[in-house]
Order: C-alpha cells, then structure tokens, then sequence
C-alpha cells in the first residue's frame, strides 16, 4: 500500500501535471509522443496510467531529486515559522501535562495560581525542569525554587 508521501505526490501531480512534465524534462527524460494530453486528463483513467507506468519507474529512479523539487517549490518560510512555533507549543504543551501529572501522582497540592503559572510558561525546558525537580520534590514551593 502506498505511503502518504507517494499519495501526496500522486495528488499533487494530479493537480498540477505540468510538474511532472517540468521534472522529467529537467531530468533528460523524454515524454513518450501524445503522453501530456493524457497526463492532463482530468480523471487520470486506466490509459493515462497506463501510459505513466514507464515515467513512473524514471521517476522512482529520480525519487531524491524529485523530493528536493517538492520541498524547493514549496517551500515558504512564513509557513515554516508558524509550523515550528506550533511544535515549540505542542511540546510546552506536553512537558505541562507531564509537570501536573507527576505532582498529582506524588500527591502535591496545585493551588490555580500555580496551575496558571504552568499554563501560562511557554518554554518547554522550563517546563521539563520542572517536573524533574516535581519528581523528587517534597513541597510545591521546591518545584520552582530558582
């Protein structure tokens, strides 16, 4: 079964055929004659794979230069700065949920005040200091001693 980077490629030379006659083309690979007309075809029918099945195994024999091609063309940096800040708060996320968790186990009050100060803390080192020291900590006040 195909993976999701093989689907994704699928789909985004279904959408934009031209990249995989750009691709080829760059790569010395000659299109076989009346082979466009049938990659564009919309519904991508049994004769339009038919006649990909050889670009297909060029293509596979080209798969890192066409991954570099994907990541080139779509890459955008604007997007890739709010993907990065996601995780940075996906993991300032977990290391919170980690921090309440181990003092709850080890029987340590939470007053909201504190509950909101680990809400609120969006460095996940921080956090992850936190509840290494929550884990031997007696007292709230020796979790976030400085």
């Amino acid at each position: 079964m195909p993976g999701l980077k093989h689907q994704s490629i699928v789909q985004i030379l279904r959408d934009e055929p031209q990249l995989l006659v750009m691709f080829l083309g760059g790569s010395g690979f000659r299109l076989p004659s009346g082979a466009f007309p049938v990659i564009v075809d919309s519904d991508l029918s049994h004769r339009a794979l038919a006649s990909l099945k050889s670009c297909v195994r060029t293509m596979c024999s080209f798969s890192g230069e066409l991954e570099q091609l994907m990541e080139d063309l779509f890459k955008d940096p604007f997007i890739d700065r709010f993907l990065e800040e996601g995780k940075q708060q996906g993991r300032a996320d977990s290391a919170a949920r980690v921090l309440v968790t181990i003092l709850a186990a080890r029987g340590i009050a939470i007053a909201d005040q504190v509950r909101a100060r680990i809400a609120e803390c969006a460095d996940p080192d921080l956090l992850e200091r936190w509840a290494t020291r929550a884990a031997t900590s007696t007292t709230i006040d020796e979790v976030f001693a400085s």
